[in-house]
């Protein structure tokens, strides 16, 4: 078979790149290109360094700036919705109390 064989007819492609238009505008929402482009401004929020705090002890502040890193990294690179970010947010809570409960120390000894 030749490529001119897989392409659809000269009367069907304005149909076919209508449906393809509106699949690529569906998929890049505005809102979500605006929101992205709105974290890229947000200033970095001051974390408490209170080594009570979320039980973390010295490694509160850390772990939340890592968490706030990870999220607006995200959020400002993707098209997605700014909440669809949170797994990221979980990975790095849930690494640091994880380090938390073997000692300090991660898989890799450090």
């Amino acid at each position: 078979m030749t490529p001119l064989a897989l392409s659809p007819p000269a009367s069907a492609r304005p149909t076919v790149l209508d449906e393809e238009r509106r699949a690529f505008a569906a998929l890049v929402q505005p809102l979500r290109l605006l929101e992205a482009a709105a974290v890229r401004v947000l200033p970095t929020p001051k974390f408490s360094d209170d080594p009570g705090f979320a039980g973390l002890e010295a490694k509160t502040e850390k772990t939340f700036r890592r968490a706030w890193y990870e999220w607006s990294r995200r959020a400002i690179w993707s098209w997605r919705r700014l909440e669809d970010h949170d797994f990221s947010v979980y990975t790095v809570v849930s690494d640091a109390f994880g380090r938390r409960r073997r000692g300090g120390h991660t898989c890799d000894g450090t």
